[in-house]
């Protein structure tokens, strides 16, 4: 693998460098307006500066918590203001993650691993005059061909670290022969892992896959409904095949059997409504009936998210007015309903305003852009002070019975993702900086409709 660093540092117009300090005219497709518009451009000038910071401490060189992380951001914040400290900085952390790619175990997590750190590299490539060899990713994609060639797949199934990850690398793969090839493969895994039933087609985790804490609670396993760990991630990649016709043939009778076993969860379904009284379409597990918090990860927003992927691959209008019938009930929700303890995309406030931001660019719904707007200010409102070297960045862990916050600067849970979520709501773009988890605009869904969809990068 070649260096990415350029041997000269980019320079800039002054127009472009004048740019940074005042927020541009707001795009159609972008619902921040106003006051509230110049003040997330000026904190994501705040966060660019924390990303271009060689204080922090990195976990591995995964896309989650690693240097990749930052580079993501960064590389959109120069596209967005020709700001060439924040490329050089954002190619600085590339190669730093191509020098120490090696050092690591050699996973391939989706979101933490090997393939989601290639897949980032890929994506900020265009920042270097010198493009990445043609064989860049070779050594990873035979591994991954021989992980992938096992008779019987015993891990996770899921987005962040199973076969869907696997499945959503491929696709965005350069070479058309490795896509068809790594894409079968993981298909290949998901068909034998299917269970069908009279509902339909879902997907089952085993009780040894499980964390302690939930081993305990589901001793037998469990049907995971979230989109980082269960079936809306499932059909995401589906659909994402059906878009890309790769192994559609195999995808889409797939995804007709989840979205049935995934519609026959909710619980707005008589004899199916939560015993706690509180708001919910889809609790976390099918075997619980309690609904859960307004995020990414888990909850309604990632499985509307999903559907709504699924409709547009299929042609389906009910399930796009499923879609629609669970963001809108998701905009109502006050935050108090909502349970959102931080800030970043995975759980945070910034992840709920990046996916009500994609609903509304593909439904048009104004409720959905007035959610984009709230969750926006909420994530400036909920910064702390005690953390200014991630500018008040912060996730929550729970120990001993309560959320304590911990400063962070990563893409999954910090301040590298929070600054590319309120990115793309300053400027509508639809670049797929966000495909990994699965809330990127539809591959096409930009061209043909009078919605608010972004234009072509």
């Amino acid at each position: 693998m070649n260096s990415m660093l350029a041997n000269e540092p980019a320079t800039t117009a002054n127009a472009a460098a004048q740019a940074m300090h005042a927020a541009p005219l707001a795009p159609a497709n972008s619902p921040l307006h106003g006051e509230l518009r110049k003040a997330v451009w000026d904190y994501c000038r705040e966060l660019a500066a924390v990303c271009r910071s060689d204080a922090h401490e990195f976990e591995g060189t995964g896309l989650a918590r690693g240097r990749i992380g930052p580079a993501q951001f960064l590389a959109a914040w120069h596209r967005a203001t020709g700001d060439a400290d924040a490329r050089d900085a954002a190619l600085a952390h590339a190669q730093a993650t191509l020098e120490t790619m090696g050092g690591d175990p050699l996973r391939f997590d989706w979101i933490g691993g090997l393939t989601g750190t290639t897949w980032a590299l890929r994506r900020i490539a265009w920042l270097d005059d010198e493009p990445l060899d043609p064989d860049f990713s070779d050594e990873i994609d035979r591994t991954l061909t021989l992980r992938l060639g096992v008779a019987q797949w015993t891990g996770d199934y899921d987005l962040i670290s199973g076969v869907v990850g696997d499945g959503l690398y491929a696709l965005d793969h350069p070479d058309r022969a490795w896509r068809d090839r790594l894409v079968g493969a993981a298909l290949a895994h998901l068909v034998k892992l299917a269970r069908t039933n009279e509902n339909g087609t879902t997907w089952f985790t085993e009780p040894h896959l499980l964390p302690e804490h939930q081993r305990v609670l589901f001793p037998n396993g469990y049907h995971n409904l979230g989109l980082a760990h269960g079936v809306p991630g499932v059909i995401g990649l589906l659909a994402r095949c059906i878009e890309s016709d790769c192994h559609a043939q195999t995808a889409r009778p797939l995804l007709d059997g989840a979205m049935r076993w995934l519609q026959a969860q909710s619980l707005r379904l008589p004899g199916r409504e939560p015993s706690t009284g509180e708001k919910g379409y889809f609790a976390s597990f099918a075997e619980s009936d309690r609904p859960t918090r307004l995020a990414w990860c888990y909850g309604d927003l990632g499985v509307c998210a999903a559907v709504l992927r699924a409709a547009d691959a299929a042609g389906r209008d009910d399930w796009r007015a499923f879609a629609l019938e669970i963001a809108r009930d998701c905009a109502s929700r006050s935050a108090d309903e909502c349970f959102v303890n931080d800030m970043g995309i995975c759980h945070g406030s910034a992840g709920a305003a990046l996916v009500f931001l994609r609903l509304w660019q593909q439904l048009g719904d104004e409720s959905l852009a007035q959610a984009a707007r709230f969750w926006a200010q909420r994530t400036l409102d909920m910064r702390l002070a005690q953390f200014p070297h991630t500018a008040g960045v912060f996730r929550a862990e729970w120990e001993d019975g309560q959320y304590f916050p911990v400063a962070c600067v990563s893409w999954i849970t910090g301040a590298a993702g929070v600054g590319l979520a309120l990115l793309s709501c300053l400027t509508g773009d639809p670049d797929a900086w966000d495909a990994p988890y699965l809330t990127d605009l539809p591959r096409g869904a930009q061209q043909g409709t009078d919605l608010p969809r972004g234009a072509q990068p």
